[in-house]
C-alpha cells in the first residue's frame, strides 16, 4: 500500500487549484518542501538524426536558494557505430548532481527510497542511473515504480545536507511529485519527510492521508469526509465524477496514465496524483 501526498483546500476552483500546487514551501521549518507542479519527462518523440540529438532535460533547486543543484535526463539517439544506425538506439534516463556528488549510487544506479527511509548510502556519486538501453543490454533499476524517493545531498566544505524527490517511474516516463530538504548540516531526512517531528507550525495547507493500492484510493479523511469525487487527466480533462462509498474509490478500470483525483464535500476539496500501471 502507498501513501500519497496530498493536498487540501477549500472553495477553489480547479483551474485556480492547478496553478495553486505549483509551489507550497514550508519556509518556518528546517525541512524545506516543495510540491512539484505535475511535470513528466519522457523521451522525446520521432527519431533524431546525426546532428539532431535531442535531450529532455528537467532541472530542480532543491535547496531554494534560486540555482539549480540538480536534474534528471531522458537521452535517445540512433547513431553509435556509423554515421546513422537506428539497429543501434540508446535510450538513458540518469539523475545528476550539477555542482557535487550528491546521489546515492549501487551499481549503476541512482537508489530509490521507500516511505521514512533514511535518506544515507555508502556510495555518493555525481551521477546515477534509472535506465538504460543499448545494444540489446537492459538496466532497469527496479523500475517500473510509483511513489519512490530518490536520495540527493549537498555538500559544502565539511557540511552536507540531506533531501529527496518523489517520482512514479517507467521505463520511458518520470513523474514528479515533490521533494524536500534538511536544512540543518550533517542532519538526516526520511523519505517523505516534510517537517520536524513535533514541529506545530500551521502551513496554509492541511494534510490528510489517502492510499493508493494501484487500484483502488483509500481515504483516511480525519475529521473531514467526502461525499463525492472527480477524475482528471494530466491536460486537466475530467474523465469521471462519483459519490464516495466507505471511503473507497475504485479506479482499475482506467486506462495507464496520470490522473489527479480531486475528493469533495460542501466545502472543501482535496487533490491528489496517481499513476495507474
Amino acid at each position: 500500500m502507498i501513501i500519497l501526498k496530498t493536498i487540501l483546500m477549500k472553495d477553489i476552483l480547479l483551474s485556480t487549484l492547478l496553478f495553486l500546487m505549483t509551489i507550497a514551501l514550508n519556509v518556518n521549518s528546517q525541512i524545506l518542501y516543495t510540491d512539484i507542479t505535475d511535470t513528466i519527462l519522457t523521451f522525446p518523440e520521432g527519431t533524431p538524426g546525426i546532428l539532431d540529438d535531442t535531450t529532455n532535460y528537467f532541472y530542480f533547486d532543491l535547496n531554494t536558494d534560486g540555482t539549480n543543484d540538480f536534474y534528471f535526463y531522458a537521452h535517445y539517439w540512433e547513431e553509435w557505430l556509423s554515421p546513422s544506425a537506428p539497429e543501434y538506439p540508446y535510450y538513458v534516463m540518469q539523475l545528476v548532481s550539477i555542482n557535487n556528488q550528491g546521489v546515492p549510487w549501487y551499481e549503476g544506479c541512482a537508489i530509490d527510497f521507500g516511505l521514512n527511509d533514511t535518506i544515507q548510502s555508502e556510495s555518493w556519486l555525481e551521477q546515477g542511473l534509472l535506465y538504460l538501453d543499448i545494444f540489446g543490454s537492459n538496466h532497469n533499476c527496479n523500475l517500473p515504480f510509483q511513489d519512490r524517493y530518490m536520495g540527493l545531498r549537498i555538500s559544502e566544505s565539511s557540511a552536507t545536507y540531506y533531501g529527496w524527490i518523489r517520482l512514479d517511474a517507467s521505463s520511458d516516463t518520470l513523474f514528479f511529485k515533490d521533494m524536500a530538504y534538511n536544512s540543518l548540516a550533517n542532519d538526516i531526512i526520511l523519505a517523505g519527510q516534510t517537517n520536524l517531528t513535533g514541529d506545530s507550525e500551521q502551513t496554509i495547507y492541511d494534510e490528510a492521508r489517502v492510499y493508493f493500492n494501484g487500484r483502488d484510493i483509500i481515504i483516511e479523511p480525519g475529521n473531514v469526509s467526502f461525499n463525492s469525487y472527480s477524475v482528471f487527466s494530466h491536460t486537466g480533462k475530467e474523465i469521471e465524477t462519483g459519490n464516495v462509498s466507505s471511503n473507497i474509490i475504485k479506479l482499475s478500470h482506467l486506462k495507464s496514465g496520470f490522473y489527479l483525483v480531486i475528493l469533495k464535500n460542501r466545502n472543501v476539496q482535496l487533490v491528489t496524483k496517481i499513476m495507474i500501471l
